[in-house]
């Protein structure tokens, strides 16, 4: 995996040493994505120069070197991913009568744009990317992101200069970059724990939607195209059902063996992430069966136990026979990690399992290169214990006059403070006692004018930011209705959906990239390649959950691999003691950031409120452990970054 960036300058004004230099640190900024070597492309009479920092995965000789100019000298590239199905794409091009000088898929993408047409080919590539591509002849600069969002791509125009890279960092290196705050991102970012993909935290700053080609002409202007999209894979998979749990099983089967084995393919070593759970078992099992070796295995426990896979881990490394490394991350572990995270993630963000991901990948990084996860199984085949848990509460709210439950929705919303402060009180045997009843209440507020819309507001964690912000926020929706969401009659469905939209490449998929690439660490995705995806949308909900249990489908597949007793155990997911830890050993680090002057300073957030629910938090008189760390990885951000209020 590589890190690209570059810059076009529409008024050519700028001077060759001007770009070079200015492509340069850009490119530096991203040496954790490529510390294999680098290189610039310079075009000075379209003012266009074009930078590249290589990971050497596929081809490892010079012969890899990007950017990568055509053998037409027509297109230059500059890429970041890898292509899945290289071999047939390069011995078509062969038939054509192209010709190659080594066996990169960076070679492969740039010569078959160059027979094909960007637009056409695109369609025929298997595989996870980001790049740009400048066609000297046309005088226009193609922007690229694969169909999942797995790869990211930034963009912006300030001035008459266009700039991209794979990670903010690049961009902000640029002297004409302004770092100005978007005041709507943060509140977004205070609602999700994530930037969402429609926004940025800088102002002026896009991404480039999956799925999406952009292309950008001598004049400045720019046209999108869409050349996939999840809509249509919705429509197509309830057009297309498949009415057979065999013949589903059968293929979905097949075409994981298939993804798996293509994308072990490598260069350099390659290893598997292993929690125990369904969909990292299946992976790191079909790995095994295609492997002569034992495959490479890691894992992460805690010393909690609520929170600790790794005994399941370990139990299913030896049974497939894989060579097994277990680490175990200690609060001390997380302190060493938490100070990078600002600058791992150049947006705000807070999914707490981001701690163990960096550390994991650290560790992973010291053994292979190239490692292969689960991602995606939970979204794919209603694997969250949140969709049976809105399952249940739908067919309760079923039974009751609706006139009832808006009744008891309001008077749960008209409850003293004092009421649910006494909760944890009463049941301290819930964890995160706080979290639940704010979830519930955000819950209650929905529930009051449309109980089929309140999936997005269970797993919010500010659903009005404008109470902890320095400023009035209005709440942006949540909820996003399309033509393919309204084609879905099942809630559990609409609600993957969504999953998929937005939680899966704004935080699933931004997490494990920004994790994985600041330790150089290439990470694949098999249940993700655009084939399983389509084929996910053709199995109905009935074959993926019983509204208690999910990944039914997953579940019969692995057990042709392992006893089901290996893995047939409630889901725990990625989390850490988080609450805890913030009142011990981070404890000092997060006054030091959230204390009323440096909230101030920074003018963003209100630091009377976040004062005093940090108060209660530390005392023990509430749990705000996740809401808390939004306000904590934003405060740590802004200070990362230098933003102060005249920014803002």
């Amino acid at each position: 995996m590589c890190g690209i960036a570059g810059i076009w300058d529409f008024s050519g004004r700028s001077s060759s040493d001007d770009l070079r230099s200015e492509a340069q640190r850009m490119a530096d900024a991203l040496v954790h994505r490529g510390p294999d070597g680098h290189g610039i492309f310079l075009d000075q009479n379209t003012s266009i120069a074009l930078s590249h920092r290589r990971l050497s995965i596929i081809d490892l000789s010079n012969q890899g070197h990007q950017p990568m100019t055509s053998s037409c000298g027509r297109f230059t590239i500059t890429y970041n991913g890898e292509l899945y199905n290289t071999h047939e794409l390069a011995s078509d091009l062969v038939r054509r009568g192209r010709h190659f000088r080594g066996h990169s898929d960076t070679e492969v993408l740039l010569e078959g744009c160059a027979e094909y047409g960007i637009e056409n080919f695109i369609k025929r590539v298997n595989g996870i990317f980001a790049f740009a591509l400048y066609d000297s002849v046309s005088r226009a600069l193609w922007l690229c992101r694969d169909r999942i969002g797995i790869k990211p791509l930034y963009h912006g125009v300030f001035g008459d200069c266009l700039l991209f890279g794979s990670e903010l960092k690049a961009l902000t290196q640029h002297r004409d970059f302004p770092r100005r705050i978007s005041h709507v991102a943060v509140g977004a970012f205070l609602q999700n724990n994530y930037v969402p993909g429609d926004y940025c935290i800088y102002k002026g700053v896009n991404k480039v939607a999956p799925g999406t080609l952009l292309r950008f002409d001598l004049d400045g202007q720019s046209r999108s195209i869409s050349y996939w999209s999840l809509d249509a894979v919705v429509r197509k998979g309830v057009a297309q059902s498949i009415t057979s749990l065999d013949e589903a099983q059968g293929r979905l089967d097949g075409l994981l063996k298939d993804a798996v084995k293509r994308q072990m393919v490598s260069d350099v070593p390659l290893g598997g992430l292993l929690s125990g759970g369904i969909d990292s078992s299946l992976v790191v099992s079909m790995m095994q069966q295609a492997s002569p070796r034992p495959i490479e295995t890691f894992t992460i426990g805690f010393s909690e136990r609520e929170f600790d896979e790794s005994v399941h881990a370990a139990a299913v490394a030896r049974h497939l026979g894989t060579s097994h490394h277990e680490v175990h991350l200690s609060p001390q572990d997380a302190m060493q990690i938490i100070p990078d995270l600002p600058g791992i993630y150049d947006e705000p963000f807070s999914d707490s399992s981001q701690i163990p991901t960096c550390l994991l990948s650290r560790i992973v990084r010291r053994n292979v290169t190239v490692a292969l996860s689960g991602d995606g199984g939970d979204e794919l085949f209603a694997g969250y214990r949140r969709y049976g848990q809105m399952r249940k509460l739908a067919r309760i709210l079923d039974t009751l006059p609706s006139s009832l439950t808006r009744s008891l929705c309001r008077a749960a919303l008209l409850m003293p403070e004092r009421f649910w402060q006494a909760v944890p009180r009463r049941f301290p045997q819930a964890r995160e006692s706080i979290g639940l009843v704010q979830r519930g209440l955000n819950l209650a507020s929905r529930l009051i004018e449309n109980v089929d819309e309140v999936y997005p507001y269970l797993h919010c964690h500010w659903p009005d930011p404008g109470l902890v912000m320095a400023s009035d926020f209005r709440s942006s929706p949540l909820n996003q209705e399309t033509e393919a969401r309204r084609l879905l009659n099942s809630p559990i469905s609409r609600w993957q959906y969504l999953d998929m939209l937005h939680y899966l490449p704004d935080d699933i998929l931004v997490k494990v990239d920004r994790a994985s690439m600041a330790a150089s660490l290439e990470l694949r995705v098999p249940l993700l390649d655009h084939r399983v995806v389509e084929l996910a949308w053709q199995i109905p909900e009935a074959m993926k959950t019983n509204g208690t249990d999910g990944k039914i489908i997953l579940r019969r597949i692995l057990a042709d691999y392992m006893p089901p007793q290996l893995f047939e155990r409630p889901k725990m997911g990625f989390g850490i003691p988080l609450s805890d830890w913030m009142r011990g050993p981070l404890s000092t680090w997060i006054e030091d950031l959230i204390n009323p002057s440096m909230v101030k300073k920074h003018g963003i957030l209100n630091s009377d409120i976040v004062w005093k629910i940090w108060q209660e938090h530390r005392s023990g008189r509430q749990d705000w452990g996740y809401w808390l760390w939004d306000l904590v990885s934003l405060q740590a951000w802004l200070e990362e970054n230098s933003v102060s209020t005249g920014q803002f």
